[in-house]
């Protein structure tokens, strides 16, 4: 059975090779024997059938997949751990078993909401989400993340967002230029995501995880994005953090390596915050950061951290000089909320911590 995806083709400014890159075709650098054996196998990598998606689903939870072992190897070599069981819990972020389709092989849709009245033609700005089928593994709320993402695009038109929203609830950002070949890849989705607003021809592009909640009018975030370039969130802790957390390998030095930098880099390295994220494609230096980051993602090794987006948003930051703007607790109010009810503060989020 084929899923066709919606897709809306406009003339582009290439400006860089990764733009070069998805506006025809999605060829990642890492590539293996079982990797290459998969793509080859796909009906159609630039549009997969349902029996597709479980074939990746399936490698992705049952497949050898030789490039974890960074990971892994750190964990056993550490001591912390004296066995590595792959259902276990702690795993789920590094190995991505997420549902591109649902149960009963429910499709994947994707699309462009233009809320607040805002005309279809207006590309100054857009909020980006991607949501699997999977659960949000959350033991006090059983909503899935295509329930939660619905609840924010809610929550959105209640404070009067005027602008375009662009979701994919399944299925995968960029499927039509063959982003099956970086779904093996953590967290992907969200670099991912950022081209495809650069292809549908967006000037100022936010992305939040569902977990955060707009409470206001967001126009002083995107005032930010496009006056400076970018939003960037610090938590005031340096990567050299994360590498010598509590004796447990959050950052392989392999990984490390292979994002171009050494183990004392690390301490020059702010930690950018991946749960909100501001890009202008207006702004070269930004270009320039989402061309790294896509390439250390197309790379594979450098995501086999714990933290895998977040590490090479980082790093791919710093290397072009994109120092974050903003701090972490300008921007939300963490809480815990069970069940989720209305919050009103005066920051532009609240964080759902539960």
């Amino acid at each position: 059975m084929k899923i066709f995806f919606f897709a809306l083709i406009i003339p582009i400014l290439v400006l860089a090779s990764c733009f070069e890159d998805v506006k025809y075709d999605i060829q990642p650098i890492y590539r293996d024997e079982e990797l290459t054996n998969l793509w080859a196998s796909l009906e159609d990598v630039y549009n997969p059938s349902t029996e597709d998606f479980i074939k990746i689903q399936n490698y992705l939870k049952n497949g050898q997949r030789t490039y974890l072992n960074v990971l892994f190897d750190a964990f056993l070599e550490s001591g912390c751990m004296t066995k590595i069981n792959r259902s276990e819990c702690c795993w789920t972020r590094i190995l991505q078993n997420i549902k591109f389709i649902g149960n009963d092989q429910k499709l994947p849709l994707s699309g462009i909401h233009y809320l607040g009245g805002s005309s279809e033609k207006d590309k100054s700005k857009c909020i980006i989400f991607y949501a699997s089928f999977n659960g949000n593994c959350n033991p006090f709320k059983e909503n899935s993340y295509i329930e939660s993402t619905l609840q924010v695009i809610r929550e959105l038109e209640q404070i009067g967002y005027k602008g375009h929203v662009i979701y994919h609830f399944g299925g995968y950002p960029l499927i039509e230029k063959g982003s099956v070949r970086l779904m093996h890849v953590p967290y992907s989705f969200k670099v991912l995501s950022f081209l495809e607003a650069f292809n549908l021809g967006y000037k100022n592009v936010l992305w939040f995880d569902s977990s955060m909640h707009p409470m206001n009018n967001l126009e002083k975030v995107f005032s930010k994005i496009e006056e400076e370039g970018r939003l960037l969130l610090f938590n005031g802790l340096d990567l050299s953090y994360d590498f010598n957390y509590k004796d447990v390998p959050v950052l392989p030095v392999i990984a490390v390596e292979s994002a171009g930098i050494n183990v004392q880099d690390l301490n020059q390295i702010p930690h950018v915050i991946a749960g909100i994220i501001g890009i202008s494609f207006q702004n070269q230096k930004s270009l320039d950061l989402i061309e790294e980051w896509y390439r250390l993602t197309s790379l594979t090794v450098p995501a086999m951290t714990l933290y895998p987006e977040e590490f090479l948003l980082s790093v791919s930051s710093w290397k072009t000089n994109n120092k974050p703007n903003g701090n972490v607790w300008d921007y939300f109010d963490a809480r815990s909320a069970v069940p989720i009810r209305p919050y009103h503060g005066k920051k532009p989020f609240w964080f759902d911590k539960s």
